[in-house]
């Protein structure tokens, strides 16, 4: 039992084997094909999902999870915890609404329970590495406030790129413009992509 009680969402990316190995809290993201809505990582896992994605007539979204789904997960702590403080880890709100939603969800609660909501300004892998950092330093007996010190020194240290080699996704999913999207594939581009310091996607090089 840790001193701290990690909360993220499904954008993490966290493999199940890590998340039941520390303990990890999960909200999970909806995706929608179309019609079709499964819940990310319980109902549609990551290679189903990619594999859709290559096949798919329609595009695919995400919706953020609601306060209500937050709520639930903040009061299940609670009960089964109620005096250990919850460090709950987001996708960048940049990028999403799922901070927005844990901040209303912690605005619902009729009891005190101690919750620092984080807005990673991140996702991914770049979110996920900072969620298990603080749920193993959870683990060790950290307190709350050294978990915090450390993922701002995660913070300081950290940046995440990486490589699409089409935007077309993005823009659909309303990660960048059109304008950037229709740009680059007219000229074949494969960009270089990073967060910057302020949770937005942008482009640093190109191959």
């Amino acid at each position: 039992m840790g001193t701290v009680r990690i909360v993220t969402d499904s954008t993490a990316d966290i493999p199940e084997d890590i998340r039941k190995r520390l303990n990890i809290e999960v909200v999970p993201l909806k995706v929608h094909f179309g019609t079709y809505t499964y819940i990310d990582s319980v109902t549609l896992g990551a290679k189903q999902f990619y594999d859709k994605l290559m096949v798919s007539t329609v595009s695919s979204t995400t919706s953020q999870p609601s306060p209500i789904d937050f709520l639930d997960a903040y009061k299940k702590l609670q009960i089964a915890e109620p005096k250990t403080p919850v460090v709950s880890i987001h996708i960048s709100s940049a990028l999403s609404g799922t901070y927005q939603s844990a901040m209303l969800a912690r605005s619902m609660m009729d009891e005190v329970l101690d919750i620092t909501i984080i807005d990673s300004k991140s996702a991914s892998y770049g979110l996920g590495i900072k969620v298990v950092k603080a749920a193993e330093a959870a683990q060790e007996g950290r307190s709350k406030e050294e978990i915090l010190k450390l993922l701002d020194e995660i913070d300081e240290k950290f940046s995440l790129y990486f490589l699409v080699n089409t935007l077309q996704h993005l823009h659909k999913g309303g990660r960048i413009g059109k304008a950037a999207a229709i740009f680059g594939s007219l000229l074949n581009i494969k960009p270089i992509l990073s967060i910057d310091a302020s949770g937005e996607i942008t482009s640093v090089d190109k191959v």
